[in-house]
C-alpha cells in the first residue's frame, strides 16, 4: 500500500494543546499508545543507500508489535509518498521476531521511543500527535492511496489549521544526525 505522509514539527506543549483541539473538532480520537520502534540494516545491502526501511513496532511495551517494510521514497512539496508493507506478530512474539531478524544478520541501528495520539478523519485521513524522545513533539497526516493523497494530505493538515515547521526528515534520520551515528536506513 502507497502512503503519502505530511509532517510539522510544534513548538511544544502549548501548540501541542492547540493542535490536539483543532484535531478533535474534525476526527474521532482512537487511542494513546507508547510505541518503541526498532530499525535493523540488511546483512547484504544498506539501506541508507537503498532508501529502504525495516522496522520493529512494539506498543505499549509489547502489547502490540507490528513488522514493517518501507519501501524508497518520493518527497514533493514536503509530503512523502512510499511503500509501506505491515504484519502484524503474535503478543509476546516480538522478541522472537527481533532474534529471528538478528540471527539472520540483520543488525539493530537506531529506537525511536514515542508517545502517540491517533485520530481517525473523514476522507481516510489519520493524524497522530507524537512526542518523540529527543526530538519533540509533531502532528503528522497520513493517507493511504495513489498519487493524489500526496495533495490531499497537505490540504488536510493545512485546513486544520495547525501551524509550525514542515518536516521532511523521518524520525529516525533525526534521531541518527542527532545522535552523529552517519547515514541511517530511512523510515
Amino acid at each position: 500500500m502507497i502512503e503519502s505522509e505530511v509532517k510539522v514539527l510544534l513548538g511544544g506543549e502549548d501548540s501541542l494543546e492547540d493542535a490536539r483541539r483543532r484535531v478533535s473538532r474534525l476526527c474521532r480520537y482512537v487511542e494513546r499508545v507508547r510505541q518503541v520502534d526498532v530499525y535493523y540494516n540488511h546483512p547484504c545491502r544498506d539501506f541508507a543507500e537503498t532508501d529502504e526501511a525495516l522496522r520493529v513496532r512494539k506498543v505499549n511495551d509489547g502489547e502490540r508489535c507490528v513488522l514493517t517494510y518501507k519501501g524508497p521514497r518520493s518527497v514533493e512539496e514536503g509530503v512523502k509518498s512510499r511503500l509501506e508493507l505491515k504484519s502484524r506478530v503474535e503478543p509476546g512474539d516480538c522478541g522472537v521476531l527481533e532474534k529471528m531478524l538478528e540471527s539472520l544478520g540483520f543488525r539493530e541501528v537506531a529506537r525511536v521511543v514515542k508517545e502517540r495520539e491517533k485520530y481517525q478523519c473523514p476522507g481516510g485521513f489519520k493524524v497522530v500527535l507524537d512526542r518523540v524522545e529527543g526530538l519533540g513533539v509533531f502532528v503528522e497526516v497520513e493517507k493511504s492511496g495513489g498519487e493524489e493523497a500526496a495533495g490531499e494530505v497537505r490540504r488536510f493538515l493545512e485546513g486544520l489549521g495547525i501551524g509550525g515547521r514542515l518536516v521532511e526528515e523521518t524520525y529516525l534520520e533525526m534521531i541518527m544526525r542527532r545522535s552523529g551515528a552517519g547515514e541511517p536506513p530511512i523510515s
